[in-house]
């Protein structure tokens, strides 16, 4: 009995199908492999995408449909507009990191001036308890000199004395 589809034994060998396209036998690595079968099963996600060579790995595919250039042509295209919208994001970041930056040298420029105020106010406080102090002296001397019934000499020494402290 003769084997019309190879092999010694009956019934072993490849077998022909009826309704299934003509195909050939072909080593590929193993990672192709796992593409192929991929895009066999119409899932184009994981065939790879590198930049604008959209599916750059998978040109072993010697026929395709108006459909698969369609979704090739959308994929294309959806990889253009998020390229221009990240080139837009980075110029915006770029933009406001200046302006944080710009922002963030005005603040510590007061912040600065606020210290320097601060230590301001502190001496003119100081200045300010040392004064009362002398013009609480001045009160006393003042007040000892009528209780001994100072004269006119003594009443102009006091005026020069207070404007000098003025």
């Amino acid at each position: 009995m003769a084997n019309s589809h190879g092999g010694k034994r009956t019934g072993a060998g490849r077998k022909s199908i009826t309704g299934k396209k003509q195909s050939n036998v072909v080593r590929v690595d193993d990672e192709l492999l796992r593409l192929i079968k991929e895009y066999k099963s119409g899932n184009l996600k994981a065939l790879p995408i590198q930049g604008e060579k959209i599916l750059q790995q998978t040109t072993f595919i010697e026929k395709t449909d108006d459909t698969q250039l369609e979704i090739i042509k959308d994929l294309q295209s959806a990889l253009e507009k998020y390229k221009s919208r990240a080139e837009i994001n980075h110029a915006e970041v770029q933009e406001k990191s200046i302006a944080l930056d710009l922002a963030h040298s005005e603040i510590q420029g007061r912040n600065n001036r606020i210290d320097a105020l601060d230590i301001e106010i502190d001496e003119l406080r100081k200045s300010v308890a040392v004064i009362t102090k002398l013009n609480k002296a001045q009160k006393m001397e003042v007040e000892q000199l009528k209780a001994y019934g100072a004269t006119q000499v003594l009443r102009d020494e006091i005026a020069q004395l207070k404007q000098l402290l003025r």
